[in-house]
């Protein structure tokens, strides 16, 4: 039962923890870190459609080695998503996240446990950003 990135020393350790995370976390449909150069999180953000209703939009966000050695974020969302409030510019905001984690480099093929803590930091930057869309009261450590 591999469940914390700290756990993960092999490729199928890497598989397992993808799908532990996912069963976990109720706002996170996918995790693919099957992909030697890149992993992508399909997550559940919550909002208002056209400020009224509610809905889910799911994000696909993938994070890859950019050619600088940095990591690069893409964030995909629906194409209506821009009749959606509260699912504010998250590629901006995970992108500075990550940029800001110090303990993480952009070599996919360092390691699996490597690509466990980008992923385990990708889900906790998109759950912070969950809870400011949604207007919650967020203490940073």
């Amino acid at each position: 039962k591999v469940e914390s990135s700290d756990e993960v020393n092999s490729d199928d350790d890497l598989k397992v923890f993808g799908e532990n995370v996912a069963a976990k976390n109720q706002n996170i449909s996918r995790v693919d870190v099957s992909n030697s150069d890149h992993i992508t999180v399909a997550y559940k953000h919550h909002g208002r459609f056209l400020g009224l209703f509610p809905v889910t939009v799911v994000s696909e966000t993938t994070v890859q080695s950019a050619s600088d050695n940095a990591l690069e974020v893409r964030v995909k969302m629906p194409w209506w998503n821009m009749f959606v409030t509260g699912t504010s510019d998250v590629q901006t905001a995970l992108q500075n996240n990550l940029n800001n984690s110090s303990s993480l480099n952009a070599n996919f093929t360092a390691s699996a446990k490597m690509k466990a803590q980008i992923a385990e930091t990708l889900i906790k930057a998109l759950d912070l950003e969950a809870k400011v869309e949604e207007g919650t009261t967020v203490e940073v450590r």
